[in-house]
């Protein structure tokens, strides 16, 4: 489990770093290595864009869909099936949203949080 020191020690400067060292990542040996190395750290099939909602999350919290999408400069059913695959592998959970009942807002899990530090402390 993610404590809330390590949780704190994760700051926006390090997910930055992460977002700019992964595009390099994917100029240089594309995304196929780099799935492979996840799998091998975090024994989680994921490709770089959905670890990009992860980060996204972990940078941000809890955040409706579309405004993910709006973040990554994604097409809203692209995240929304990015989403669905961390939410069936248990990193993501729907929650209500705090400001607007009647929608809702997805937010990491603490095996989410679990991922995102096994990945970002290898430094892929």
């Amino acid at each position: 489990m993610v404590s809330n020191e390590d949780h704190a020690a994760y700051t926006n400067q390090s997910v930055d770093e992460i977002v700019e060292l992964m595009a390099l990542l994917r100029h240089h040996t594309g995304t196929s290595h780099w799935t492979a190395q996840v799998q091998k750290i975090a024994g989680i099939e994921m490709g770089l864009p959905m670890f990009m909602v992860l980060v996204a999350l972990h940078r941000d919290g809890s955040r409706r869909v579309s405004d993910l999408a709006r973040s990554l400069e994604l097409d809203i059913s692209t995240t929304s099936r990015h989403v669905q695959h961390l939410v069936e592998r248990g990193l993501l959970e729907q929650i209500p949203d705090p400001t607007d009942g009647r929608a809702s807002v997805m937010k990491l899990t603490v095996q989410g949080e679990e991922v995102f530090a096994r990945i970002h402390d290898a430094r892929l």
